[in-house]
């Protein structure tokens, strides 16, 4: 899910037409460097509108966690498409979050507000 800002790698696929990539998205590592299948493309500076981001967080169970990371995202002014937890021990959850941000620097304001929470020790972008 390549967001404004992202380097981005167009692939034509068979029957799909042009799928634009992340260009480090280790779905195409076999024909990245296939010049007749691959074409490095640029954003257009004027690009506008919310792109889906997946995030992935470690955070410690306590009461009023998830209301904490939706707190967060929100003050970061972005929304949270879909959630799920999952329990990885007695102490500890992972928590995958889609969320819709305008860009990277949008993108680094959410990560920025859900550092800040006490309970979080992970964050990533898969």
């Amino acid at each position: 899910r390549p967001i404004p800002g992202d380097p981005i790698l167009g692939v034509m696929s068979k029957g799909k037409g042009m799928m634009i990539h992340v260009e480090h998205c280790r779905n195409i590592a076999d024909v990245r460097e296939d010049a007749d299948r691959c074409v490095h493309l640029h954003w257009d500076k004027s690009m506008e509108g919310e792109f889906l981001v997946d995030v992935r967080l470690e955070l410690r169970n306590a009461r009023g966690v998830l209301a904490s990371v939706a707190n967060a995202v929100a003050h970061a002014e972005a929304n949270i498409e879909s959630i799920a937890m999952q329990d990885l021990d007695a102490t500890t959850s992972r928590l995958m979050l889609t969320v819709a941000v305008s860009g990277r620097v949008h993108l680094g304001r959410v990560f920025k507000r859900l550092h800040s929470l006490a309970a979080v020790s992970k964050i990533e972008r898969v």
